[in-house]
């Protein structure tokens, strides 16, 4: 279900058009002139006033023009990193599909971690890889946390490090430098 803060204008003497669009995003920050939005969906709603009309026709009439957004998967022109062009499944990331019905997918963290494959039918199904690139991206172009999660890497790398240090002891190279300076001196003396 889909909610909005703002109510579609109707006009009691003839039918008005409004133009919705299903948008991901926070509050517009005070004086801020211009925001972009990624519209995930848009559809033309048509109103006009509805003085007299009962609630349960109203609601009968709001059954009857409802749809759902998405659907099944469907296969579309798709363009590889690499330049090739194919086809592959997606589906709209606002339709639920029950857990049961998903293959398996990598655990790697990354967009083609999230790549589904079906050998029956030789495609791709890429909706779960352009919804977690398309989160990364939103996350990422947000400074204060763009720089959150370079510090949480940087964390996550240095653990990594001192843990391999407490494994791998430091080896002992005490006289390692009188020795090459020996090593040296020998060399020249055999010239």
């Amino acid at each position: 279900m889909v909610t909005a803060n703002r109510l579609v204008p109707s006009d009691d003497d003839r039918e008005t058009v409004s133009e919705c669009h299903l948008v991901s995003g926070e509050p517009v920050p005070e004086g801020r002139g211009t925001v972009k939005l990624i519209s995930l969906h848009s559809w033309d709603i048509c109103s006009q006033s509805s003085k007299g009309k009962p609630f349960s026709q109203l609601m009968n009439g709001l059954a009857d023009n409802c749809r759902e957004i998405g659907g099944d998967p469907t296969a579309l022109p798709h363009y590889t990193r690499t330049g090739e062009k194919t086809y592959s499944l997606y589906h709209s990331p606002l339709r639920p599909r029950p857990a049961a019905g998903i293959p398996q997918m990598h655990p790697a963290g990354t967009a083609d971690g999230r790549l589904i494959y079906y050998p029956e039918t030789g495609l791709f199904d890429v909706s779960y890889a352009a919804a977690f690139q398309l989160g990364r991206l939103i996350t990422l172009s947000r400074k204060n946390i763009a720089a959150k999660v370079l510090s949480h890497r940087n964390d996550v790398k240095l653990r990594v490090h001192n843990a391999a240090l407490k494994l791998f002891p430091k080896p002992d190279t005490r006289g390692l430098g009188d020795a090459l300076l020996e090593y040296e001196h020998i060399s020249l003396c055999a010239k």
